[in-house]
């Protein structure tokens, strides 16, 4: 038998008392540390593999959906940025057609006033041509009707002094 402590002889009275070291190492000791070792393998194999194993499988998942959000949160912000343009392209479309209808209701509106101010001038040359005529008709009818005034007045002038 091995001792750590050695073993003292200490008189007590008439009797001696042998007093036994703290820890001795005896056939009982390497059962206990067969004992010890195989119930540290089995509490590996039974406890400690499938906790690391759920360990990891749990941080895998909370890693994996942590990476899932940040993925997902990346793509909204790239269709947020996409709507984003959408929205400023069919603005700048709206401008533009807007400014296209805009010049060509310009242009149709400028080709309308045009044309009815060629009309307008048309019946106006028609109206002052027409005016012409009849004031022609109107100074040749008034001379006719001077010319007769005059003639009637000279005769009663005349008729009158003679």
């Amino acid at each position: 038998m091995a001792s750590f402590i050695p073993q003292q002889a200490i008189p007590v009275e008439e009797f001696q008392v042998q007093i036994a070291g703290l820890i001795d190492l005896d056939n009982t000791f390497y059962i206990q540390l067969g004992i010890f070792l195989l119930l540290m393998i089995l509490m590996k194999l039974v406890v400690y593999n499938p906790f690391l194993k759920l360990e990891e499988t749990r941080y895998n998942a909370t890693d994996g959906a942590k990476k899932e959000a940040k993925s997902l949160h990346k793509k909204a912000e790239e269709l947020e940025e996409s709507f984003t343009t959408g929205i400023q392209q069919a603005q700048a479309q709206g401008v533009d057609t807007r400014n296209a209808l805009k010049s060509e209701g310009d242009a149709i509106g400028s080709e309308e006033v045009a044309k009815i101010r060629k009309e307008m001038e048309e019946q106006l040359k028609v109206s002052l041509t027409e005016l012409a005529s009849h004031e022609d008709e109107a100074r040749k009818s008034l001379n006719s009707e001077t010319q007769r005034l005059a003639q009637e007045v000279a005769g009663q002038i005349m008729g009158a002094k003679g």
